[in-house]
């Protein structure tokens, strides 16, 4: 995309309330507890992409933020492992240590680091290079 392009979002506008398919589906009836349970579902949870994603098309864009992005003076690195206690991104640069490039996350499941360039401006992770995400579901215990 061009720096001077425009960014038209689409608006997805939010369903009605959801009793309109009794009317159009009479068999449905026998399941309406259910069917409205799940609908309720829908709109807290559309509600909250709304409010925290600015709607279903910002959303549906995720990929964009996900991943390895390189800036001018860094690269960013984004993974959603919302059951993750604990995240660190290990490769080569760093010899492979966990605690090198400790992730830390939002509210939201994703885990984000920042890895500025070097002092000579090169990149913090080399072209090649080998690198892994160190997902943990645990805090490790001492067994003494």
């Amino acid at each position: 995309m061009e720096r001077d392009e425009v960014v038209k979002i689409k608006i997805i506008p939010p369903s009605g309330c959801g009793k309109k398919i009794y009317e159009i589906d009479p068999l449905l009836l026998t399941h309406r507890d259910h069917l409205d349970f799940c609908f309720g579902r829908y709109l807290r949870l559309r509600e909250d992409i709304d409010k925290h994603e600015g709607g279903l098309d910002p959303f549906s864009r995720g990929h964009e933020n996900f991943g390895f992005r390189q800036s001018i003076t860094g690269i960013t690195y984004r993974e959603w492992a919302p059951g993750a206690k604990s995240a660190a991104l290990i490769g080569d640069f760093n010899n492979w240590n966990p605690n090198a490039d400790v992730m830390t996350p939002n509210e939201f499941g994703v885990w984000e680091i920042f890895l500025p360039n070097n002092a000579d401006g090169s990149p913090p992770i080399p072209h090649g290079s080998r690198v892994k995400v160190c997902l943990c579901r645990w805090f490790a215990t001492n067994s003494s």
